[in-house]
């Protein structure tokens, strides 16, 4: 998918074109994936172009931090180090990648804050950082940024927090506010537009009761302003149109086909308990902030349990999808822009429980489970559809903890130079930093949860 993502930004900011076909050249070089034989030329829109099949979004959010990676580039040619000046070198990756992390970031000051507004600070800061560890938000900030993902849970915490705290139906300035949200919202990730669901509710509210009292005064007013919210969502999104228009001749249509989208062949228990990455399976923190969205529905505040029909239409939506599992990429990653709503559950959970050290404990030991299933999907050394076996856990724990046997040799049988030279030749410094990232948080995890095991500290 990153390659779909990124295509688009190198493309139009060094070829001033949306021809992917250098890209997608030069990417599989490197990796051999399902692009691949858009290299070889074998399929081409009508328009003569080989396709794209994801959004352009990402590559809209990535462009400043893409800028400040060509300067950076610039600089070290002029004053230190040669670097190559062509949008694929390392500052260009290292800046554009690190921008998808920081707008997670974003999403979960933005989720401390809004879980903070209606419990205490203790409450939001645990449900928070649970929800940020224990989600596939995590994979999406550190493992896999060159996905929609991290983006796209920043800019729909942005679009539930406007639309719930500060929409209004009756304020031009709110309308055209949100439809601009919503047409950024869209252009990220296509599906979030499931999301207008409550603007709609609202205004179908709204509107029946004008109809009911015959204020005809009203209903043209809020009519004209659904219409000023549509229009203002659809110029937020028309570089999206004009790049399908370019590419597929065609303003509006679904590229992967409409047999994708709409499979409808429902797999409603699986999409959430299946060993192939179901979505509570593999992220069990999830599961525990269902529980409390099911038990505490009436303690949380009233207008953020229009979650429910949003969440029950996002999850019909994704289970029927032909690739309802989500691909190669980890856990439920479709679910990520419900961040917010999964805050709410645990912070419910953390304040009407009254039983934080076990939930913490819980918690703990789900993220850790979840942190496992991403190391395994990363080394490839696990079968992900046998992942929940004793024996690839096994598997598992073997490889996170067994030295690598050309590090055990140089470290117990010789301290040869050539040989630790050799090691840092062929050094991965970005699946280090991975591993690195997820270990460190496997280590703080295990330290919280040995003071709570023994009553060092207290969270209550």
């Amino acid at each position: 998918d990153g390659i779909g993502y990124f295509s688009y930004l190198r493309s139009l900011a060094f070829d001033k074109d949306i021809n992917l076909s250098n890209e997608y050249s030069y990417s599989s070089k490197y990796i051999t994936n399902s692009l691949s034989f858009l290299n070889k030329n074998r399929f081409k829109t009508k328009k003569g172009l080989p396709p794209n099949f994801w959004s352009i979004g990402p590559a809209i959010f990535w462009s400043p931090f893409y800028v400040i990676g060509h300067l950076l580039t610039l600089f070290f040619n002029q004053f230190l180090y040669p670097i190559p000046i062509n949008g694929y070198s390392i500052i260009y990756l290292l800046l554009t990648l690190t921008g998808s992390a920081i707008y997670a970031f974003g999403a979960i000051i933005i989720i401390y804050k809004i879980i903070q507004k209606y419990y205490d600070s203790k409450t939001a800061l645990l449900s928070t950082i649970f929800i940020w560890h224990g989600s596939p938000l995590f994979a999406y900030m550190y493992v896999f940024p060159d996905f929609a993902h991290a983006i796209s849970s920043f800019i729909s915490t942005i679009f539930f927090y406007y639309y719930f705290e500060n929409f209004n139906w009756d304020k031009i300035k709110s309308v055209i506010i949100l439809g601009i949200i919503s047409g950024l919202m869209g252009i990220v990730y296509w599906q979030t537009f499931l999301f207008l669901l409550l603007p709609f509710l609202s205004w179908i509210t709204k509107f029946n009761k004008y109809v009911y009292t015959k204020n005809f005064k009203e209903i043209k007013k809020i009519i004209l302003y659904a219409l000023l919210f549509l229009i203002s969502s659809i110029i937020t999104f028309s570089p999206q149109m004009f790049i399908w228009k370019t590419i597929f001749d065609s303003y509006i249509l679904i590229p992967q086909g409409t047999k994708y989208a709409f499979d409808l062949k429902f797999h409603l228990f699986l999409l959430g308990f299946s060993i192939v990455k179901g979505l509570f399976i593999w992220n069990p923190t999830l599961f525990f902030s269902l529980i409390g969205w099911i038990f505490y529905f009436k303690k949380i505040p009233k207008k953020y349990r229009y979650f429910i029909p949003v969440f029950v239409l996002f999850y019909l939506h994704n289970s029927q999808l032909q690739d309802w599992s989500g691909g190669g990429g980890f856990g439920g990653r479709r679910f990520t822009p419900l961040a917010l709503m999964f805050a709410f559950g645990l912070a419910t959970l953390f304040k009407y429980l009254k039983k934080i050290k076990f939930i913490s404990l819980l918690l703990i030991l789900s993220t850790i489970i979840s942190l496992l299933f991403l190391y395994s999907q990363t080394k490839n050394n696990v079968k992900l559809h046998h992942i929940l076996a004793i024996n690839s856990y096994i598997k598992t724990f073997k490889y996170i903890f067994q030295f690598d046997k050309n590090l055990e040799n140089t470290l117990f049988n010789s301290f040869l130079l050539n040989k630790t030279l050799n090691i840092i030749k062929n050094f991965n410094l970005p699946n280090f930093i991975s591993i690195l990232v997820i270990s460190l948080t496997i280590i703080f995890l295990t330290y919280l949860l040995f003071h709570i095991v023994n009553s060092k500290i207290s969270l209550k």
